[in-house]
């Protein structure tokens, strides 16, 4: 929210003196008060663009039909006449610009040569503008009106701007008689005939009664008086040039804070008939920034986007008018399919790799893609209307830094709430340089890359490696998008030592497995410990870069030490390898003997969880063996209790008694249980 102020002593306002302005003439008889009437409302400028626009439209007739088209009942019809046409009727149809009882005369569609727009040399609509500042005679500092008169002053080349400073102080009796003879004598200096009239008021006001300042009085003190009173004196003289005008109040919020007065105020306007009367409610109003209003005018003036765009040189940035249908991410669309010759339809298709093409609406196999990464395809958009702008600023800005050491500059994102209100959608993106711009970079460094192994020179010719590990470290690696194809390329190198490392020569008989130039391959541990001390070169310089910068009140033996690890890091001698190459064994064997330990421990407690689960299992076995014990003691107790009876095998065969089933039953539970 910006800081805002209602009032400012002794600046733009305090208490006075309240008095009321004595009239010098009469009361307004009913015949001089202006009749009721609608305001008017200034129409919008229109420039005849379109008209200049299509006399430099090319249109490339064939050699052949230049002189049937001069032939009697020939019609022409225009691109920009024939777009219209087609919207109006919506329907899409190939240009054929010549025609005979409504026929196309060419066999083909006629191309035609550039893209709609503005013309650079427009014509300037200039009517007859006053400009009239009312101000209080104690206020010196005018900037504001003087702005407006000179931003507008080269918009009416033949005098057809004037402006009129109206000083006023009303604190005495004789000052409104002079005031109103002052008044008549520039009035007499004007023309009749004004079409557009613009009023500034400059004023203070009273921070108890919200009156506005009329001068001082016989005594030196700052008088005010009522709105109406003030207003009624001040515009009185110039009624027939303040009726349908267009007013800026600049005066203290007040004055519109309170009910009365902003009452009174509106009937004074009534009164006069006032088209327009802007007034803030706050003196000072900042934090608003530059950058925000540029927005805002390329989106709501289509004419000037079309047209150029802006360079700001904040540090080094480029305002690019945008429009999904003539101009996606700033890149121009032609205005013609070159296919079918159907003018401006286009369609936008989002494809899966995250890039746009536009096909056309006629023919939908005709299909042009835009030639410009979208940066913002990075994060995760559902929407494509979301990415591309309706119409609307995009923005691409590159510190002058990264430029003087041809540095890519990093992504920037302003405001993404932005993003989904309706009208104000808006793309910030940073372009990254072309590659062909850069330093060379390895074919196979790519992500596109997808051969199982790299070409067969980095595995013959050791100068075509260490070409390709000095590019790989002569390539701008701050960036991140370009970093990661260094990664790439040196994860690449590495899997290649390796992969010939642990290769082997097929025995007799059997097929080789591998390219034949992989068993006679250069690259190894050697080649291997190479890129290892190029990518520890590069990791020593990121950890360099921070403190590069040293403080006022840093220590020097600290400069000293950044100084020589750096001439360390930068000496490319064989013993500062070897040196290098050491401290990298040292390190691995650290690790090595880290992992050892680590492995060992947890060889231990695998171990002794064994040890836990056989006991758990010992201690189980045993409960069972308990439990079986004591149910097998308890059925041989109950068979004692039992008495058996012998009885005959005839009756025991055909019919056995109760006593009889008892025991068989008890019997081979018996045998069961042991």
């Amino acid at each position: 929210m910006p800081c805002t102020k209602q009032t400012a002593k002794k600046s733009t306002g305090e208490t006075a003196n309240w008095i009321s302005i004595p009239e010098p003439w009469e009361k307004a008889r009913a015949a001089d008060v202006l009749p009721v009437k609608p305001s008017i409302r200034i129409p919008p400028f229109r420039q005849p663009a379109d008209k200049v626009a299509a006399k430099r439209t090319k249109i490339l007739v064939p050699q052949e039909y230049r002189n049937t088209i001069r032939e009697n009942g020939i019609h022409f019809q225009c691109v920009s006449c024939h777009w219209l046409l087609s919207q109006c009727q919506k329907v899409c149809k190939p240009y054929v610009g010549f025609t005979k009882d409504s026929a196309p005369i060419l066999p083909t569609f006629l191309p035609v040569s550039g893209r709609f727009k503005l013309a650079t040399c427009g014509h300037i609509l200039s009517p007859s503008v006053l400009l009239i500042h009312f101000h209080l005679l104690l206020i010196t500092s005018m900037f504001h009106v003087g702005i407006i008169y000179q931003s507008l002053a080269d918009y009416f080349p033949h005098s057809s701007l004037d402006m009129l400073d109206v000083p006023f102080n009303l604190g005495m009796d004789e000052a409104a008689t002079e005031y109103t003879r002052h008044a008549a004598n520039l009035i007499e200096g004007l023309r009749q005939d004004y079409k557009y009239v613009l009023i500034v008021l400059t004023d203070h006001t009273d921070e108890d009664r919200r009156d506005l300042f009329v001068g001082a009085n016989e005594s030196g003190c700052i008088a005010a008086a009522c709105i109406d009173n003030f207003l009624d004196n001040i515009f009185r003289p110039f009624k027939r040039f303040v009726s349908d005008s267009l007013m800026f109040i600049a005066v203290c919020g007040s004055i519109i804070n309170q009910s009365e007065s902003l009452n009174l105020l509106r009937d004074s306007l009534a009164k006069f008939q006032v088209s327009n009367a802007l007034v803030t409610k706050s003196i000072v109003i900042h934090g608003f920034k530059f950058t925000s209003a540029l927005e805002h005018v390329l989106k709501e003036s289509m004419a000037l986007g079309m047209h150029t765009g802006i360079m700001h040189f904040l540090l080094v940035a480029k305002y690019v008018w945008t429009h999904q249908d003539y101009q996606p991410w700033g890149q121009p669309l032609p205005m013609q399919c070159p296919q079918c010759g159907a003018v401006k339809k286009w369609k936008l298709v989002q494809h899966w790799d995250g890039s746009y093409s536009f096909e056309c609406r006629y023919r939908h196999s005709h299909q042009m893609t835009v030639m410009v990464k979208n940066w913002m395809s990075m994060t995760t958009v559902q929407n494509a209307l979301l990415v591309v702008p309706s119409a609307n600023l995009g923005l691409r800005v590159a510190h002058l830094c990264d430029l003087s050491q041809g540095l890519p500059s990093r992504l920037r994102r302003v405001n993404p709430e932005a993003q989904l209100l309706r009208g104000v959608i808006s793309l910030h993106f940073s372009e990254e340089p072309d590659l062909e711009l850069l330093p060379a970079l390895p074919i196979w460094a790519v992500w596109s890359w997808g051969e199982t192994y790299l070409p067969e020179e980095i595995h013959t010719s050791a100068k075509a490696f260490q070409t390709a590990l000095s590019q790989l470290k002569g390539f701008p690696w701050k960036s991140h998008k370009y970093g990661m194809h260094i990664l790439l390329g040196l994860g690449l190198l590495i899997r290649d030592c390796w992969s010939v490392q642990e290769l082997e020569e097929p025995e007799d008989g059997e097929q080789r497995t591998a390219p034949a130039y992989l068993y006679s391959s250069l690259l190894g541990v050697q080649k291997l410990e190479a890129v290892f001390v190029e990518v520890d070169v590069m990791s020593a310089r990121l950890d360099q870069e921070p403190s590069s910068q040293t403080s006022v009140g840093e220590d020097k033996g600290g400069n000293e030490q950044v100084e020589e690890s750096s001439k360390v890091v930068e000496e490319s001698t064989p013993e500062g390898l070897n040196a290098e190459v050491g401290k990298w064994n040292e390190a691995a064997e650290k690790e090595e003997e880290k992992q050892g330990e680590e492995e060992k421990w947890k060889e231990e407690e695998k171990q002794q969880e064994e040890a836990k689960a056989e006991k758990r299992r010992l201690q189980d076995a045993a409960k069972e063996r308990e439990a079986v014990e004591e149910e097998r003691l308890g059925v041989q107790g109950k068979r004692k209790k039992c008495k058996i009876r012998s009885p005959s095998p005839v009756a025991s065969a055909s019919n056995p008694t109760k006593q009889d089933k008892l025991y068989s039953d008890e019997d081979s539970a018996d045998l069961t249980v042991q």
